[in-house]
């Protein structure tokens, strides 16, 4: 016996048992049948072959498998802290290579899985999910697939991240450090004379404007992020024992006017001996 036709490889004869080897790949999606025909000769007498049968088709049925690939498009890949998320932001399509039999079920999986969702075949970031650079400046999930009666848990997997842009925020506050509390009435103000530093909380985005407020501002300057009493101020106890003021900031472009303003801070001015200034006789 003998075998020919387009698979004839794929076949072996085994007595008077025609059988597919062991072995054979069987897969329904590159090719669906087997084709082969076997052919018998008597090498003493007639032709050669002899005789040889119709061709046998071997027919392979479709089996549900596991998909093997599921992957994103047209996905979003950054997005501003302050861009509004009070409704669900698309992020990609997601995509499955499988062979269209059993049932995939798509989940999610990773450190941000919370913040997203699944709406059929797309991946959303939630509505009311709140962005900040500073706490979380990539938000990261994992898309998974599944077919529970086939392959392993999950079948294929896709990571994607999406990175959080730090946009300028408005200064949160502004502090008064290495105050000086107190000052005597005597002390030379013939040079300015140094009140605290200026710590402003912000960003460092943008640009802050720091002015003065109070009822004494106008004794006070600042310079860099320094406050000073005003070269030449006047001190006199008796007619002034305090200067009030505090430091304003402001990045115009955000935020309200000011953004944030310091406690008030108070230089009180100490009595000091002074000479008498005059003598004078009564009752005379």
């Amino acid at each position: 016996f003998t075998l020919s036709g387009a698979d004839a490889g794929a076949f072996e004869v085994i007595g008077t048992e025609l059988f597919l080897k062991a072995g054979t790949a069987l897969d329904f999606e590159t090719k669906t049948s087997f084709d082969v025909a076997v052919s018998v000769d008597d090498t003493a007498v007639g032709g050669t072959p002899d005789a040889t049968s119709t061709t046998y088709t071997l027919g392979v049925s479709d089996a549900n498998d596991a998909p093997t690939a599921v992957a994103l498009s047209n996905t979003l890949i950054q997005i501003g802290e302050n861009d509004d998320t009070s409704s669900a932001i698309k992020v990609a399509d997601i995509a499955i290579t499988d062979d269209a039999l059993g049932s995939n079920v798509l989940s999610l999986s990773g450190s941000d899985a919370a913040l997203f969702e699944i709406v059929g075949n797309e991946l959303f970031l939630k509505a009311g999910t709140a962005l900040d650079f500073m706490t979380n400046p990539s938000l990261d999930v994992t898309v998974e697939v599944d077919d529970g009666t086939v392959g392993g848990t999950p079948d294929a997997t896709t990571i994607h991240s999406i990175t959080v842009i730090d946009s300028n925020d408005a200064p949160t506050a502004v502090t008064l450090t290495n105050v000086l509390a107190a000052l005597a009435e005597d002390a030379s103000t013939a040079a300015a004379t140094k009140i605290a530093d200026i710590v402003v909380t912000d960003d460092s985005l943008g640009t802050n404007t720091l002015s003065l407020t109070g009822a004494d501002a106008a004794d006070f300057e600042i310079v860099g992020t320094e406050l000073f009493l005003k070269a030449g101020t006047s001190l006199d106890f008796e007619t002034k024992a305090s200067y009030d003021v505090a430091v304003v900031v402001d990045d115009t472009t955000v935020g309200g006017t000011p953004d944030a303003t310091s406690v008030l801070n108070t230089l009180t001015i100490t009595d000091a001996n002074e000479a008498p200034t005059a003598v004078a006789l009564v009752n005379t």
